[in-house]
């Protein structure tokens, strides 16, 4: 049993060699946890308090420039430590059982906007990077995800009552979706016969990347960021949120609110030019 006075380091030392993890990985795993609780890494673990750990959350948080999610899944591991320490009887009482950690903020949803979106359209390039333009577009023009889009094919386009659709069901949930096929995403479809090569997604990122700088564009592209450019240009358009739910393939309407809810700028502009008219 540990004396009172080993800190939480040493704990995690043991649960590497408690679940037999490689030397290297151990070295790897200690130095991301000596830099993760620096604050309290050198407390004893049966001092630690709540408000500590709080506080060792908020500076995750502050310092990471990912999701308040990716952060909470960052802090399961500080939670597993003390987790193990009580199961061994090292402390009395797991401060993490008191911890109450504050509610998710909600990211802001990165899109092109408009003249981001015309300037990408308008961008002449050849060879390998047209053909990541068009893929793109293809996705900001239908909403698909990348695993969706990888398995597009001629089957997929569906005439119903004269116009020609987009339906299928998402390979992630299943859920159906539907997609008006407008003659920009035709047109792009017939240049490559219906047919998209599936490339690495980690690939396609960085080729976006080169496009990205091409274009003189800020927001980062990847191949979600064409997915919610479509969602949010529907919203921005007036179309209803359950309709635009549908187009996406979202199992419940209340995920598509989340995300796409926000009315843009162009759209209270749209909206008040309307009532003026009126």
């Amino acid at each position: 049993m540990h004396k009172p006075e080993s800190n939480i380091l040493s704990v995690v030392r043991e649960m590497c060699l408690y679940w037999n993890i490689r030397p290297d990985h151990q070295k790897k795993t200690l130095l991301q946890f000596r830099k993760m609780i620096r604050n309290v890494s050198t407390c004893p673990i049966g001092s630690v308090t709540p408000e500590q750990l709080l506080g060792l959350f908020h500076r995750l948080r502050a310092e990471s420039t990912g999701s308040d999610e990716s952060v909470k899944r960052k802090f399961e591991y500080v939670k597993r430590v003390f987790k193990y320490a009580h199961a061994r009887g090292y402390i009395t009482q797991n401060p993490c059982l008191l911890l109450k950690l504050p509610k998710s903020r909600r990211a802001p949803i990165i899109h092109l906007c408009g003249p981001e979106l015309k300037r990408l359209e308008q961008l002449r390039v050849c060879g390998n990077l047209q053909r990541v333009k068009d893929w793109f577009l293809f996705q900001c023009y239908t909403g698909l995800s990348y695993t969706d889009f990888a398995l597009f094919n001629k089957s997929c386009v569906q005439s119903i009552q004269g116009k020609y659709y987009l339906y299928g069901a998402r390979t992630k949930t299943g859920t159906e979706y539907i997609v008006p096929f407008t003659d920009a995403a035709l047109k792009i479809a017939e240049r490559y016969r219906y047919r998209f090569s599936s490339n690495c997604i980690n690939t396609y990122n960085r080729e976006l990347k080169q496009l990205q700088q091409l274009a003189a564009i800020e927001t980062r592209l990847t191949t979600h960021v064409a997915r919610r450019t479509f969602g949010q240009m529907m919203i921005d358009r007036g179309v209803a949120l359950e309709v635009v739910s549908k187009m996406l393939g979202h199992s419940a309407t209340s995920m598509t609110e989340r995300y796409y809810a926000r009315v843009g700028m162009s759209r209270v502009i749209q909206d008040v030019a309307y009532l003026a008219a009126a």
